[in-house]
């Protein structure tokens, strides 16, 4: 009784697999070309900013330019000196600790 279920089984499975394949490959080119075809424009290769009209669109994208371009650097920046300021303050703090000591032990 196992093996006639297993054999079906088997038979169903099989029949099912070759029957979605061609589906799905015969889909993915349908919607391969449907995203090609909508998604073919020559003005995507043309920044529309850097073609305007208005000089204040172009002010605006060489600004945001700029500003894009000096994020990371400041942000590094930031991050460096944060870094070297608890470095600052730790040895400040080690070296009040040692002329403390430094105090007590010439006290004594």
């Amino acid at each position: 009784c196992r093996r006639s279920l297993a054999n079906s089984l088997h038979f169903g499975l099989s029949h099912i697999k070759e029957r979605p394949f061609f589906l799905m490959k015969t889909t993915r080119i349908i919607l391969f070309l449907i995203c090609g075809i909508l998604l073919w424009n020559p003005s995507v290769y043309g920044c529309s900013v850097c073609f305007s009209v208005k000089e204040e669109t172009l002010t605006a994208y060489h600004l945001t330019t700029v500003f894009l371009s000096f994020l990371p650097l400041s942000m590094i920046g930031g991050l460096a000196y944060f870094f070297w300021s608890q470095a600052k303050k730790k040895r400040e703090a080690e070296a009040s600790i040692l002329s403390q000591t430094e105090k007590t032990s010439s006290e004594s």
